[in-house]
């Protein structure tokens, strides 16, 4: 009973996140950090906490630096979705802001299995999700002025094996 009122309290907090301010494109990064430790926590239960999560925002960070909606979420749920969720150790998923010369540096960090290459998107993905990101980092460009750098990178270990991945988001200030 109480796994259940648990996961209901964090299940409206996270729609409730989702309802505010729906018709906007941008948020606080205060509020994105807000709204997506509200979803790792509901994905914790939903995976059997068979992954854990670290957020660390510099002292140096506004938080309340304007960035695009779900700019954090989108690459949190696909870390989850296609990374953690499928990994068969325990997972690891880190949020880091910090900043770097006078841009905010954002980076999501997962030690799930890595990209899967040459394989199609699953039954629960459309495939375009980075696609629709890149589009908005260019909507965000042409109506605040606002530059967004971000590179995906794949993560190895010494003997090249797949260690996770690796989202770096720059954004200019």
């Amino acid at each position: 009973k109480l796994e259940a009122d648990d996961f209901i309290c964090k299940f409206s907090d996270f729609m409730r996140g989702s309802l505010n301010h729906s018709d906007k494109i941008i948020t606080s990064l205060h509020e994105e950090i807000e709204f997506v430790e509200n979803f790792i926590q509901l994905q914790r239960i939903r995976f059997n906490n068979r992954f854990d999560y670290k957020i660390d925002i510099d002292e140096r960070v506004n938080r309340n630096t304007k960035v695009p909606k779900h700019i954090i979420f989108s690459y949190v749920e696909n870390a989850i979705k296609h990374g953690l969720s499928k990994s068969k150790e325990k997972g690891l998923l880190q949020i880091k802001a910090s900043v770097q010369d006078t841009k905010l540096l954002l980076v999501i960090q997962d030690n799930g299995p890595g990209i899967l290459t040459g394989s199609s998107p699953g039954k629960d993905s459309t495939g375009s999700g980075l696609r629709i990101m890149e589009e908005m980092y260019v909507l965000f460009y042409k109506l605040y002025k606002k530059k967004i750098e971000h590179k995906v990178i794949e993560l190895f270990d010494q003997e090249q094996n797949k260690t996770g991945v690796k989202v770096e988001l720059l954004i200019s200030k």
